[in-house]
């Protein structure tokens, strides 16, 4: 780091007043108009945009032993949120257990836990909470069943799905359902393990977007239990397809169609030429979108999966 503040290219955009003292930078350039302070301790290159991986890491500098975890750890893993929880302030430090008190500072909230060394992960210069672990925390959120399906299914993403987005640690997949089960084997009494517990089973591998695993929760809880999830389906004249959701037994298979596949008009006639094809097959394509979540969309959306699944009853 150098002496000058105005030579921003080479001066972190947030750091803490302990790292810049030991790189040189005096307090009286700390205390100029091209810094600021977020909270004691920080400063930050006035007029920057800080990302969201360098801003975890300057709160965990300033307080050494603590592991960025609970929704902060899952922003940092890309891990599935509602929107509703998904906010970078306050920010979540936990200490080991024994190792000293919680974090007090503004905007962040501290806890301690009994990590393991298994517990925690080093990762882009991170100290945070392993994805299974961050996981469980997440039970505890107030997070509904469905969401936290979804957040779950994420850990469990395959290399062959899509490329994990920019921004975020890690390569698919982040956990698997033995390394969940076994945190949760140890955290009996942690809010939300019953919930977490309850969910464990409903976790699949391979699921493409947190809409797709949001649906795929909708139709268990309405007792449709036998769905593959973007499962390959082999055709005798050597065609093959795979569908977001499938029904095997009635030939039933559910897309998804996120804005994507109607903003791309490549995507959008790829999509129309695989319905035709599977309904050519003799099976039923439905079509759903982010209406389906609503109380009116998803009463259409399961009115008429209920009659397919009728029709081919009796078929």
């Amino acid at each position: 780091m150098d002496k000058q503040p105005n030579r921003r290219a080479e001066t972190p955009s947030i750091f803490t007043y302990r790292d810049a003292i030991e790189q040189g930078l005096s307090p009286g350039a700390m205390r100029s108009a091209a810094f600021d302070a977020p909270t004691r301790g920080l400063r930050r290159l006035a007029g920057e945009d800080v990302g969201v991986l360098e801003l975890f890491g300057a709160y965990t500098r300033l307080d050494p032993g603590t592991f960025l975890s609970h929704i902060s750890s899952a922003l940092a893993w890309g891990i599935w949120l509602p929107a509703s929880i998904s906010v970078l302030f306050p920010i979540h430090l936990t200490r080991i257990k024994g190792a000293g008190g919680h974090s007090r500072r503004p905007d962040v909230v501290g806890h301690v836990a009994p990590l393991l060394e298994r517990d925690v992960r080093t990762a882009g210069g991170l100290a945070l909470t392993s994805p299974a672990w961050t996981w469980a925390d997440l039970a505890g959120t107030g997070m509904r069943l469905e969401d936290l399906v979804a957040a779950g299914d994420s850990l469990l993403q395959t290399p062959e799905g899509p490329p994990r987005p920019d921004g975020v640690l890690g390569v698919h997949p982040l956990s698997n359902v033995e390394e969940i089960a076994e945190v949760l084997s140890r955290r009996k009494s942690v809010p939300g393990v019953r919930l977490a517990r309850e969910v464990l089973p409903l976790l699949r591998p391979g699921v493409y977007s947190a809409p797709e695993s949001r649906l795929r929760s909708m139709l268990v809880e309405e007792g449709i239990h036998d769905l593959e999830v973007n499962v390959r389906l082999h055709f005798p004249d050597g065609w093959s397809v795979m569908p977001d959701l499938v029904i095997r037994r009635a030939r039933i298979a559910i897309q998804y169609d996120g804005d994507h596949h109607r903003l791309d008009r490549n995507q959008y006639e790829s999509d129309i030429n695989r319905d035709a094809m599977l309904r050519e097959r003799g099976w039923t394509v439905i079509k759903v979108t982010r209406t389906v979540f609503s109380r009116e969309g998803r009463a259409k959306f399961l009115a008429r999966l209920r009659r397919e699944l009728l029709l081919a009853a009796v078929a």
